[in-house]
């Protein structure tokens, strides 16, 4: 046994050196990008991309800082310096496509052939690129394709030209945008997992060494734990994935779930040792131990699986690693920690929480099996009062929610908003079919129109198209011969600068279609109902359209899209997930325990003590109106799975004490006495891993640490009360051993129910 426990100890050694260095290659690998968080597959998300094919990029980048006028002779200079920028690494031409400034505009449109006057002008940028007191301005970056492959050394140039080049104090600089979101979501998700980390793994070190009272099991627990961390970690680097703020944490998840399983697994062992020699106790251990341990990892991985259901990339990659993780960590301790346990065998001892034999072998039994209807009674009464607050669920997946709200991304976003405007954009886009009989005068005319009944909105502060940059082209409709022949000239000016208009992004066109684009910024997107919005929109279009005598439904396409209709169709994916992943775990998780358990009643059965914890902590979520956001909903799914790997131990030791008792009271005392301190240790153990993760300013790690220490803490006394009370209740005749005939095997001459 030994020389087979060196070799194996020996061959996991030398495959840990690729996986190690694996490991650390992944550090340098990060995609926190929006596309991240937002869902593949659905419509919006087809929509917008179709957009950027048509249109371009729309990665902007905000520029303003305190003070910044329109009279500010800096923003002249930081709009030439980025120009002319060839600074990024790699990279031997301009990162920025194109730079707009409020003075730029404000010149453009006060001069020849616009020739507006400065208060129209003003009316026409404010809440794009002037401010509500009319004077506050900005610089709008458009990045290149340069700029989008490096947003962080783009973020870097700027800061570095506006204070080097143009004189303007780094405290004073505000930047907004998506890949300023975007960068500092990399920055805080590194900054809180590097914090807290080294806390949770010694925290949980800790709660193995109390749970096992030896330094020497706890160390090898610990270092096989870790491997298993480091060896997914290799994992995902070698198959070419990609680290983000979610699959962060799922190393950390499957190093305090790989403790715990240990953590079983030594308790089988303390028990075959008491029985067996030390050399044998590691295989004994395994045999007796394989079993539960192989079907809890196996629920769990299903709980993450399950996760596949949702659309946001991020999340699906949580849940594919996750389950890789769960199953590799099972697969190294089953083999691992025997081998190991064999090399270095520990004495036999009973653990801390093993030796109160009064609370485990009397006390719980007695009071659970007196009072057992009443507890199933009350635990399914509050599982159906508390769970029916998960129909109020709300939902969010922006950016800024990610952050802490003094960080400087936040800051930054409302300075920006309250100085100049929203910067969430919404595209409207209005496409004239290519042999339309209307002039491109006329387009634009309807394009104004549409645009300046937008602003009946209160969510709409600012708007762009083609008609802001556009001189006054009077009414739509028709008009005298006088206005008719100005505006023929008209007309045709304008259609001679139709390749300017394609050049700035705001007319495109495709095989059939000359598509017009307006871009809205919003406010409040967080209390919008955008189905009604949607319905506004097109609603307002109509009218516009029947004013100019235009039939849209038989000529005129229109599409709503942009970043803020995707983040509403990513909070739907995120409710929708939430629930049809819990949904496809709780159905395979069912039909895993009626196999387990042999018989498909007592497999139903069972999971109410399992759903109780989901039930309980989304119920009160719901109740509470807290936001349930990209961190907290794969845990319900993640943590049905973890809650049933309890259940099994449980089950498995009441089992074996109604096979040899025949008594339900004695069986329950034998799974308390044996199970109860492990169940007890290794929810200390994942607990306190997870809960420091709590302590982080960064809302997504946060949230997950607090709601998987809640739902830990929830199943154990679901399992521990809710399931003991079941077993000693009548529903308890469904579970036990089977024998060949489906009978449950009891020894002759004892009573099944005592």
């Amino acid at each position: 046994m030994i020389r087979h426990a060196t070799w194996i100890l020996a061959v996991a050694a030398l495959v840990g050196v690729p996986l190690f260095y694996g490991s650390r290659q992944l550090d340098q690998t990060h995609d926190n990008r929006v596309s991240v968080w937002l869902p593949h597959g659905h419509r919006e998300t087809r929509d917008f991309d179709w957009f950027l094919d048509l249109f371009g990029t729309d990665q902007v980048v905000l520029v303003s800082w305190n003070g910044c006028r329109l009279d500010d002779p800096r923003l002249e200079c930081l709009a030439r310096h980025i120009e002319s920028d060839r600074c990024l690494p790699g990279v031997d031409r301009p990162w920025a496509a194109s730079v707009w400034t409020g003075q730029r505009v404000v010149e453009r449109l006060t001069a020849e052939p616009a020739g507006l006057s400065q208060r129209q002008v003003t009316g026409r940028l404010q809440g794009v690129l002037i401010g509500p007191d009319g004077r506050s301005t900005c610089a709008m970056i458009m990045l290149s394709d340069a700029g989008n492959r490096h947003p962080a050394a783009v973020l870097r140039r700027i800061r570095a030209i506006a204070h080097e080049q143009c004189g303007i104090p780094v405290d004073a600089l505000h930047l907004g945008g998506n890949i300023v979101s975007s960068r500092a979501i990399d920055v805080e998700g590194d900054l809180a997992i590097g914090r807290l980390l080294p806390a949770a793994i010694a925290l949980s070190f800790l709660a193995a060494w109390c749970s096992l009272r030896s330094w020497r099991l706890s160390l090898i627990v610990f270092l096989l734990a870790q491997y298993c961390a480091f060896g997914l970690e290799g994992l995902i680097f070698f198959s070419g994935g990609k680290m983000n703020l979610l699959l962060t944490l799922v190393p950390v998840l499957v190093y305090v779930l790989a403790l715990s399983t240990s953590v079983h697994i030594s308790n089988y062992y303390r028990d075959a040792a008491r029985r067996h020699s030390r050399h044998v106790a590691p295989w004994v251990a395994v045999r007796h131990g394989w079993r539960p341990c192989s079907i809890s990892a196996l629920t769990t991985a299903l709980g993450l699986i399950s996760l596949l259901v949702s659309h946001i990339p991020a999340v699906r990659a949580f849940g594919i690693y996750g389950a890789i993780g769960v199953l590799l960590a099972f697969a190294l301790l089953i083999v691992l920690l025997p081998a190991a346990l064999a090399k270095f065998p520990e004495h036999a001892h009973e653990s801390s929480l093993a030796g109160r034999r009064k609370l485990f072998d009397v006390w719980l039994p007695a009071s659970v099996s007196a009072f057992r209807t009443v507890m199933v009674a009350v635990f399914l009464l509050v599982t159906v009062l508390v769970g029916s607050g998960v129909a109020r669920i709300e939902t969010s997946v922006s950016p800024l929610r990610f952050l802490p709200a003094e960080s400087r991304c936040v800051r930054d976003a409302r300075w920006l908003e309250n100085h100049i405007g929203p910067l969430a954009q919404y595209e409207i886009l209005i496409g004239f079919p290519a042999d339309s009989p209307w002039s491109f005068g006329a387009r634009m005319r309807m394009i104004r129109e549409v645009q300046r009944g937008m602003h009946h909105f209160p969510q709409v502060k600012g708007s762009t198209s083609a008609a802001t940059f556009a001189p006054p082209l009077g009414p739509i409709g028709r008009v005298s011969t006088v206005d008719r022949a100005r505006r023929t000239i008209l007309d045709r000016r304008l259609a001679e600068q139709v390749a300017l208009f394609e050049r700035e992004g705001y007319v495109a066109r495709d095989r059939d279609h000359q598509w017009w684009r307006v871009t809205l910024r919003l406010t409040g997107i967080d209390r919008m109902d955008l189905k009604q919005f949607k319905q506004q929109v097109h609603r307002q279009i109509d009218r516009v359209l029947s004013r100019a005598g235009v039939d849209r439904l038989a000529s005129i396409r229109v599409v709503q899209t942009g970043t803020a209709p995707l983040f509403f169709a990513a909070q739907r994916e995120l409710l929708e997930s939430l629930v049809l992943s819990f949904l496809a775990a709780l159905a395979t998780i069912t039909v895993v325990m009626m196999l387990a358990t042999g018989n498909p009643v007592a497999g139903l059965v069972v999971m109410l003590p399992n759903v109780f914890p989901a039930a309980i902590v989304f119920g009160a979520m719901g109740w509470t109106h807290v936001i349930v956001d990209i961190g907290s909903m794969m845990t319900a799914s993640v943590a049905l799975g973890i809650a049933v790997d309890d259940t099994l131990h449980f089950l498995t030791w009441y089992e074996r004490g109604l096979v040899e008792t025949g008594s339900r009271l004695l069986a329950l005392r034998r799974a308390f006495r044996i199970s109860a301190p492990a169940m007890l240790q290794t929810t200390a153990i994942a607990g306190l891993g997870l809960a420091v993760f709590a302590l982080s300013d960064f809302q997504p790690v946060a949230r997950f640490g607090i709601l998987m220490c809640s739902l830990l803490v929830a199943a154990i006394v679901g399992d521990l009360l809710f399931l003991p009370a079941i077993l000693a209740s009548p529903l308890g005749r469904y579970f036990g051993r089977r024998n060949g005939r489906g009978k449950t095997s009891v020894p002759v001459g004892r009573s099944a129910v005592q």
